[in-house]
Parts: C-alpha cells; sequence; structure tokens
C-alpha cells in the first residue's frame, strides 16, 4: 500500500508497543496476547494468562497497579491503546499508514 497524505494518528500507547516488539517482524499472533491483557484490565479482571504480556503492558504505563501487575487497571493511554486496537485490529499494521506523535510512520505500505 502505498505512503498516503493523510495518515491515521496512532496513540503513543501503540507507538510505544510497536517500537519494543520491534514493527519489522510483528504480526497479529504477536498483538492477541496484548490485546487480551488490556481487555482483561479493562473487565477488571484479576490474574490474566499471559504474565510477560501484563509486564510489557506495565512497563510502557499502559497499566498501573497496586501490590500486583496482574491486579492491575489502564492508564488512560492504555485505554487509547485498547480502543485503537479494537478499531483497527492486531493486523493494523497492514491496514494502512499510520504516524505517531512524532511524525514516525508506522505499519506497512
Amino acid at each position: 500500500m502505498p505512503a498516503t497524505d493523510n495518515p491515521t494518528p496512532l496513540p503513543p500507547g501503540v507507538a510505544k508497543l510497536n517500537a519494543m516488539l520491534c514493527g519489522c517482524c510483528t504480526n497479529e499472533n504477536t498483538w492477541v496476547p496484548i490485546l487480551e491483557e488490556l481487555e482483561r484490565l479493562d473487565r477488571g479482571e484479576y490474574q490474566g494468562e499471559d504474565g510477560l504480556a501484563a509486564a510489557i503492558v506495565d512497563h510502557l504505563h499502559l497499566s498501573e497497579h497496586g501490590v500486583s501487575i496482574r491486579a492491575g487497571w489502564l492508564t488512560e493511554e492504555g485505554k487509547a491503546a485498547l480502543s485503537f486496537l479494537r478499531e483497527w485490529g492486531v493486523d493494523w499494521m497492514d491496514k494502512g499508514e499510520f504516524i505517531d506523535d512524532e511524525g514516525v510512520s508506522h505499519g506497512f505500505w
């Protein structure tokens, strides 16, 4: 897909996740556990299935927590990331050009 004159804005949390996961080798299977963790936190559930996804979401400040990262809640940035992934799906990089707050382009085109 060619670059566009009007790329879609990318939430900061998704841009940080993409940079951490290295977008050049990421596919939708990489994003599934992240989406599941964000959804678990959004539902207020305790103890997710994937401790690594919980640690990544916590490390990037998409969640906050008290005693345990598995008993956390979403930050505003985490809510924005969840909203984006719900709208665009875990294969978002294949759907066009996205640009972050710093003007860096993400996605495949």
